[in-house]
């Protein structure tokens, strides 16, 4: 009676620990192709903004005047917008 009880208990945790070890296997392999994948994005998100970075320099080497006068406008928009924002409160 005591050895089959034991067995049933042995079988009980051999199972239970062989779930254990499967689900932190998935897990792990998740936390990975998770960081894969942030790596991945980061890259192409920096390989985007140099693109952008490059594209607007040459448009302002390009159209100097225009450049200009597009960063005078935001920035008359940006003051105004925070000088409306302050004024309201």
């Amino acid at each position: 009676m005591a050895q089959a009880m034991f067995g049933q208990a042995s079988e009980k945790i051999t199972g239970t620990a062989q779930k254990a070890y499967r689900t932190a296997s998935a897990v792990a392999d998740a936390v990975e192709s998770g960081a894969r994948a942030a790596r991945r994005s980061g890259k192409q998100v920096g390989e985007a903004a140099e693109v952008l970075f490059h594209t607007t320099r040459r448009r302002m080497m390009r159209h100097p005047i225009e450049a200009a006068l597009t960063a005078l406008a935001a920035g008359i928009a940006a003051g105004t917008t925070l000088v409306w924002m302050v004024r309201r409160k």
